[in-house]
Protein backbone atom coordinates (compact mmCIF):
# COMPACT_ATOMS: atom_id res chain seq x y z
CA UNK A 1 0.00 0.00 0.00
CA UNK A 2 1.01 3.58 -0.55
CA UNK A 3 2.54 5.53 2.34
CA UNK A 4 1.62 9.02 3.48
CA UNK A 5 5.13 10.14 2.52
CA UNK A 6 4.62 8.90 -1.05
CA UNK A 7 1.28 10.75 -1.21
CA UNK A 8 2.97 13.97 0.00
CA UNK A 9 5.73 13.44 -2.58
CA UNK A 10 3.06 13.01 -5.26
CA UNK A 11 1.44 16.29 -4.19
CA UNK A 12 4.77 18.13 -4.39
CA UNK A 13 5.44 16.55 -7.80
CA UNK A 14 2.23 18.22 -9.10
CA UNK A 15 3.68 21.64 -8.30
CA UNK A 16 1.67 22.23 -5.11
CA UNK A 17 3.70 23.86 -2.33
CA UNK A 18 2.76 23.26 1.28
CA UNK A 19 2.82 26.32 3.53
CA UNK A 20 4.10 24.26 6.44
CA UNK A 21 3.86 21.02 8.35
CA UNK A 22 0.50 21.78 9.92
CA UNK A 23 -1.10 22.36 6.51
CA UNK A 24 0.52 19.18 5.14
CA UNK A 25 -0.80 17.13 8.07
CA UNK A 26 -4.35 18.43 7.68
CA UNK A 27 -4.37 17.94 3.91
CA UNK A 28 -3.19 14.33 4.34
CA UNK A 29 -6.01 13.85 6.83
CA UNK A 30 -8.60 15.22 4.42
CA UNK A 31 -7.23 13.15 1.54
CA UNK A 32 -7.59 10.02 3.66
CA UNK A 33 -11.03 11.00 4.97
CA UNK A 34 -12.53 11.83 1.59
CA UNK A 35 -11.03 8.72 0.01
CA UNK A 36 -12.69 6.64 2.71
CA UNK A 37 -16.02 8.41 2.13
CA UNK A 38 -15.93 8.29 -1.67
CA UNK A 39 -14.13 5.01 -2.36
CA UNK A 40 -14.47 3.10 0.89
CA UNK A 41 -10.70 2.62 0.93
CA UNK A 42 -7.75 4.50 2.42
CA UNK A 43 -5.08 6.08 0.22
CA UNK A 44 -2.33 5.22 2.72
CA UNK A 45 -2.08 2.75 5.57
CA UNK A 46 -0.82 4.85 8.49
CA UNK A 47 -3.13 5.81 11.32
CA UNK A 48 -4.01 9.45 11.82
CA UNK A 49 -3.85 10.57 15.44
CA UNK A 50 -5.96 13.23 17.18
CA UNK A 51 -3.30 15.61 18.47
CA UNK A 52 -4.04 18.86 20.27
CA UNK A 53 -3.68 20.94 17.07
CA UNK A 54 -5.63 18.52 14.89
CA UNK A 55 -5.05 15.31 12.96
CA UNK A 56 -1.44 14.13 12.56
CA UNK A 57 0.19 11.30 10.62
CA UNK A 58 3.03 10.52 13.04
CA UNK A 59 5.34 9.16 10.31
CA UNK A 60 5.14 12.57 8.60
CA UNK A 61 6.32 14.62 11.59
CA UNK A 62 9.33 16.73 10.62
CA UNK A 63 9.37 15.26 7.11
CA UNK A 64 9.72 17.56 4.12
CA UNK A 65 8.54 15.85 0.93
CA UNK A 66 10.64 16.66 -2.11
CA UNK A 67 8.53 15.07 -4.85
CA UNK A 68 11.27 12.59 -5.77
CA UNK A 69 9.40 9.45 -4.71
CA UNK A 70 5.76 10.03 -5.69
CA UNK A 71 3.21 7.30 -5.23
CA UNK A 72 1.83 5.38 -8.18
CA UNK A 73 -1.80 6.31 -7.58
CA UNK A 74 -5.00 5.18 -9.23
CA UNK A 75 -7.09 7.65 -11.22
CA UNK A 76 -9.61 7.70 -8.37
CA UNK A 77 -6.92 8.51 -5.79
CA UNK A 78 -5.52 11.31 -7.96
CA UNK A 79 -9.04 12.70 -8.39
CA UNK A 80 -9.51 12.69 -4.60
CA UNK A 81 -6.18 14.45 -4.03
CA UNK A 82 -7.00 17.05 -6.69
CA UNK A 83 -10.41 17.72 -5.13
CA UNK A 84 -8.98 18.06 -1.62
CA UNK A 85 -6.20 20.40 -2.79
CA UNK A 86 -8.71 22.53 -4.71
CA UNK A 87 -11.09 22.73 -1.73
CA UNK A 88 -8.67 23.02 1.20
CA UNK A 89 -5.28 23.84 -0.35
CA UNK A 90 -5.60 27.64 -0.22
CA UNK A 91 -5.97 27.54 3.56
CA UNK A 92 -3.13 27.46 6.05
CA UNK A 93 -2.58 24.92 8.77
CA UNK A 94 -4.10 26.95 11.61
CA UNK A 95 -7.32 27.47 9.67
CA UNK A 96 -7.54 23.78 8.71
CA UNK A 97 -6.80 22.80 12.30
CA UNK A 98 -9.76 24.88 13.41
CA UNK A 99 -11.97 23.19 10.82
CA UNK A 100 -10.97 19.70 12.01
CA UNK A 101 -11.69 20.72 15.61
CA UNK A 102 -15.30 21.35 14.64
CA UNK A 103 -15.77 17.91 13.06
CA UNK A 104 -16.82 14.73 14.85
CA UNK A 105 -13.93 12.35 14.03
CA UNK A 106 -11.30 14.51 15.77
CA UNK A 107 -13.65 15.44 18.65
CA UNK A 108 -14.61 11.79 19.25
CA UNK A 109 -10.96 10.69 19.31
CA UNK A 110 -10.16 13.50 21.79
CA UNK A 111 -13.09 12.71 24.07
CA UNK A 112 -12.07 13.00 27.73
CA UNK A 113 -9.02 15.20 26.99
CA UNK A 114 -8.73 18.88 27.83
CA UNK A 115 -8.26 21.24 24.87
CA UNK A 116 -4.61 21.88 25.82
CA UNK A 117 -3.83 18.24 26.64
CA UNK A 118 -1.61 16.17 24.38
CA UNK A 119 -3.19 13.09 22.87
CA UNK A 120 -2.37 10.47 20.30
CA UNK A 121 -5.53 8.43 20.00
CA UNK A 122 -6.06 7.26 16.41
CA UNK A 123 -8.99 8.84 14.61
CA UNK A 124 -11.44 6.11 13.69
CA UNK A 125 -11.73 5.39 9.98
CA UNK A 126 -15.36 4.53 10.58
CA UNK A 127 -15.90 7.99 12.08
CA UNK A 128 -14.23 9.55 9.03
CA UNK A 129 -16.44 7.56 6.65
CA UNK A 130 -19.54 8.60 8.58
CA UNK A 131 -18.64 12.32 8.82
CA UNK A 132 -17.50 12.89 5.27
CA UNK A 133 -20.16 10.70 3.66
CA UNK A 134 -22.79 12.84 5.40
CA UNK A 135 -21.02 16.02 4.27
CA UNK A 136 -20.88 14.68 0.72
CA UNK A 137 -24.59 13.80 0.74
CA UNK A 138 -25.37 17.34 1.93
CA UNK A 139 -23.33 18.77 -0.96
CA UNK A 140 -20.63 20.06 1.39
CA UNK A 141 -16.88 19.68 1.03
CA UNK A 142 -14.79 19.06 -2.06
CA UNK A 143 -16.18 18.14 -5.45
CA UNK A 144 -14.37 15.29 -7.13
CA UNK A 145 -14.33 14.99 -10.89
CA UNK A 146 -15.96 11.93 -12.39
CA UNK A 147 -13.63 8.98 -12.70
CA UNK A 148 -14.13 6.30 -15.30
CA UNK A 149 -13.97 2.81 -13.97
CA UNK A 150 -11.97 0.23 -15.82
CA UNK A 151 -13.64 -2.92 -17.11
CA UNK A 152 -10.66 -4.87 -15.81
CA UNK A 153 -10.94 -5.25 -12.04
CA UNK A 154 -8.75 -7.09 -9.60
CA UNK A 155 -11.18 -9.94 -8.89
CA UNK A 156 -9.50 -11.03 -5.65
CA UNK A 157 -9.57 -7.48 -4.25
CA UNK A 158 -13.28 -7.19 -5.08
CA UNK A 159 -13.96 -10.48 -3.29
CA UNK A 160 -11.98 -9.33 -0.21
CA UNK A 161 -13.89 -6.04 -0.08
CA UNK A 162 -17.20 -7.82 -0.56
CA UNK A 163 -16.40 -10.23 2.29
CA UNK A 164 -15.48 -7.33 4.60
CA UNK A 165 -18.68 -5.47 3.73
CA UNK A 166 -20.76 -8.62 4.17
CA UNK A 167 -19.21 -9.31 7.59
CA UNK A 168 -19.64 -5.70 8.67
CA UNK A 169 -23.29 -5.42 7.68
CA UNK A 170 -24.57 -9.00 8.09
CA UNK A 171 -26.08 -8.43 11.54
CA UNK A 172 -27.81 -5.21 10.48
CA UNK A 173 -29.15 -6.84 7.33
CA UNK A 174 -30.50 -9.79 9.35
CA UNK A 175 -32.28 -7.38 11.70
CA UNK A 176 -33.76 -5.49 8.77
CA UNK A 177 -34.94 -8.71 7.15
CA UNK A 178 -37.09 -9.56 10.20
Amino acid sequence: MTTAHEVADYIVSTGFRFTGEMQRQKLLYYIQAWSLAWDGAPVFDEDIEAWRDGPVVRSMRHVIPDGKNPANLSESQRATIDAVLTHYGNHGGKYLSGVTHGEKPWREAREGLRADEHGQQPISRTAMIREYSVQSLKGEGPRRRAVETSAAHDHSELLRRGARINKRWSRAMALLAK
